[in-house]
């Protein structure tokens, strides 16, 4: 049974209760528990502009609180508020009853005291006409019968009118051989053609006939009564849409037996169903033909949801090794406090890029990285998709060259220390030697002065 159904008996329970506070009450524990884990509470004013009112064009009953209400999706969203609108619909035909009622009571009790004066002349007439007195009395009796399972005809005939005009489905109550009887507004707008179009046109008329699930869905509504199920419809112009249907049989005050259709058009659900499948292949692919190592896993616990080969290859763990265990669990973290702190960034930022980080191989060997994440949406839920870029040869190329970098650093310092000293002892020959020569000049002058001293 769908929500749609669901709703659609609750609010029909709800309209049989004659208490405001235990009718609103069972509404949001109703609602709490079609629409977990979003929660909503009832509010005798409004609190914000989210919350939606529970009103009629003469009437304001409060409003619902919605937490949590980005859980929902536009399709809920959209059977809350008609719930609500309902609700209120609900609320002001009690408050129609209760103003009724004490009419009613004043009436009574103006027919209670005309009662007494009938009843002491009618026990006067009965000394005189018994048997024509117990024949008025059972009239009596039984024109009371009648009124009141008239009145009790009206009311559900009112509940059931307003369920039909506010309902935000389409309606159509049919006859067992197909024929349409009743069709509100939204089935209308659906189908593009007045109620009486519908009626003319018939099952047939608006049903796909060559729909493989049309069959199923007779005979287990024959069967069980009522049926859930997804059916194709024709609308005036001949196109062709897909819907979400319910559909059970029930009997008139008389006894006549008709089926009641609630109808919704998924048109748009399809296409974003099929959108979704095609974006998920599409990543599906990707993610496994990535050169780069990938993992999917639950933000917090670090569950791991699914790895890609390289990320196999990277690391040497078996997928079956992986796969439904935590990141922890597994051991792949040389700190895991590393984990711990990189994930509060997730958290609050919902990603972080190019973390330094270092990893356990199965082999022993520990894997230098860079560690980027960012969450993403996958069957409904917030995980982590992270991407590890393996640098362990780049940084022991660049420790390597660090290395012979210093080691040239020192040779090159004891180069220059060993040429500073042959510089020096250069220095002090060429000093030696011009000193030298300045002597054997002032010794060949000497010389000279001595063979001719006239000079």
């Amino acid at each position: 049974m769908n929500f749609a159904h669901n709703l659609f008996l609750l609010m029909f329970n709800l309209s049989q209760l004659h208490s405001r506070s235990k009718i609103i009450e069972l509404f949001v524990d109703g609602m709490n528990d079609a629409f977990r884990p979003v929660k909503f509470n009832y509010l005798p004013e409004k609190g914000s502009e989210n919350d939606m009112e529970i009103k009629t064009r003469n009437s304001f009953f409060g409003v619902v609180e919605i937490e949590n209400e980005g859980e929902l999706s536009d399709e809920n969203r959209s059977l809350i508020q008609n719930a609500v609108q309902m609700l209120a619909v609900i609320l002001e035909r009690l408050v129609f009853d209760e103003n009724r009622n004490e009419e009613k009571l004043s009436i009574e009790k103006i027919a209670e005291e005309r009662n007494v004066k009938l009843q002491q002349t009618v026990g006067e007439l009965k000394k005189a006409r018994k048997a024509s007195l117990n024949l008025i009395e059972d009239l009596t009796e039984e024109i009371e019968k009648r009124r009141k399972s008239e009145n009790e005809l009206k009311e559900s005939e009112e509940r059931f009118r307003l369920v039909m005009e506010n309902s935000l489905d389409a309606i159509l109550i049919t006859n067992p051989d197909g024929s349409i009887l009743n069709a509100n507004k939204a089935a209308c707008d659906m189908f593009q053609m007045t109620e009486e179009e519908l009626t003319r046109a018939g099952r047939e008329g608006i049903v796909n006939l060559d729909d493989p699930n049309l069959l199923k869905f007779t005979e287990e509504r024959k069967k069980k009564g009522h049926v859930s199920g997804e059916l194709t419809f024709f609308r005036k112009n001949g196109s062709l849409f897909p819907t979400e249907i319910t559909s059970s049989i029930y009997k008139t005050g008389k006894g006549e037996l008709r089926n009641s259709l609630i109808i919704r058009d998924i048109t748009q659900r399809k296409k974003h169903e099929e959108d979704l499948k095609e974006s998920e292949e599409r990543f599906s692919t990707a993610f496994k033909a990535s050169p780069a190592p990938l993992v999917i896993s639950d933000i917090e616990s670090g569950l791991i949801i699914d790895v890609n080969n390289r990320w196999i290859e990277m690391l040497g763990y078996p997928r079956e090794e992986q796969i439904g265990k935590t990141s922890k669990e597994v051991g792949i973290w040389r700190n895991p406090s590393e984990r711990d702190r990189l994930i509060q960034q997730v958290l609050q930022n919902g990603s972080f890029k190019n973390e330094y980080i270092e990893f356990n191989t199965k082999g022993g060997e520990v894997i230098i990285a860079l560690w980027s994440a960012e969450t993403i949406m996958q069957s409904g839920r917030k995980v982590m998709l992270s991407m590890i870029h393996d640098i362990t040869e780049r940084v022991k190329a660049e420790n390597e060259l660090r290395r012979l970098k210093e080691n040239l650093e020192v040779e090159v310092e004891e180069k220059t220390s060993e040429l500073r000293e042959r510089i020096a002892e250069l220095e002090r020959f060429q000093n030696a030697t011009i000193e030298r020569e300045f002597r054997i000049k002032e010794l060949r002058e000497e010389i000279k002065l001595l063979k001719d001293p006239e000079l």
